[in-house]
């Protein structure tokens, strides 16, 4: 087994954005990468931001990643941690742990089994697992163009203290269209949309759509712009429906 270790670190300037969802988290921005490189690789990443003056602000993202690759296997192995204060109060301190294993079973066909843990105090979320398996459909490859398509049904169960403390339990249906392009050697661009439902509430659903755009300035750092949009239709602790953000930043590879 070949071991390669890449450490890549992420200075983020974030230009705008609201209170998160913990509901949605991209895991399809994450697949991604140099999928030719067989055995173990571990990716670092640090984001931050600092704002002095009228608004006092500090804020950080901390990220571990752990892949592994065959002929027919990946998996990945997630953990991300954000945090924040504004003039001396906190109020950002939440995480996520995520595990994905997936397997060919015929050319362009995969299938996919996963689980997924949550916490995020500061909109009464004690904790929130998940797990779940679908399959991924490669739509298409040309060139340096991919779409892909995924569907499957996952188990969530949800426990808040806004008042109480209150258990969810549901069964939703997650499904999602990414497509990656390579315009250039120096540049690349990605999208992907989410939609999932509870299948015994239709009206319950969430909204995800994610896209970013890479820059190489050199061979080991790009220069990043992103930009997120989530909607949750009944989301947990009565938080505002609607969060989105628009961030740049830079991403060292070595």
């Amino acid at each position: 087994m070949r071991f390669i270790l890449l450490s890549v670190i992420c200075v983020g300037f974030v230009l705008c954005g609201t209170t998160s969802l913990t509901a949605q988290v991209n895991i399809e921005a994450y697949q991604y990468g140099d999928a030719k490189e067989m055995g173990l690789k571990n990716t670092v990443s640090l984001r931050g931001q600092l704002t002095g003056g009228n608004t006092d602000l500090e804020s950080g993202t901390l990220s571990w990643r752990t892949d592994y690759h065959t002929d027919t296997d990946r998996a990945f192995l997630l953990f991300d941690y954000d945090f924040g204060k504004r003039d001396g109060v906190q109020y950002k301190d939440d995480s996520f742990v995520h595990f994905r294993w997936m397997h060919n079973i015929r050319d362009m066909i995969e299938i996919e089994f996963f689980v997924q843990n949550e916490v995020n105090p500061f909109i009464s979320l004690v904790n929130r697992r998940v797990y779940g398996a679908g399959y991924r459909f490669s739509l298409w490859t040309i060139g340096a163009q991919r779409l892909v398509f995924g569907t499957g049904v996952m188990h969530e169960e949800e426990l808040t203290n806004k008042v109480s403390s209150i258990t969810q339990r549901f069964l939703r249906s997650t499904n999602y269209l990414s497509y990656f392009w390579e315009l250039s050697s120096t540049v690349s661009w990605s999208g992907t949309g989410y939609y999932q439902f509870a299948l015994s509430d239709l009206l319950n659903y969430r909204v995800l759509l994610d896209t970013e755009l890479a820059v190489k300035l050199t061979d080991n750092l790009s220069l990043l712009l992103n930009g997120n949009y989530r909607f949750a239709s009944k989301p947990v602790a009565n938080i505002e429906p609607t969060d989105y953000s628009v961030s740049n930043g830079l991403r060292w590879t070595f």
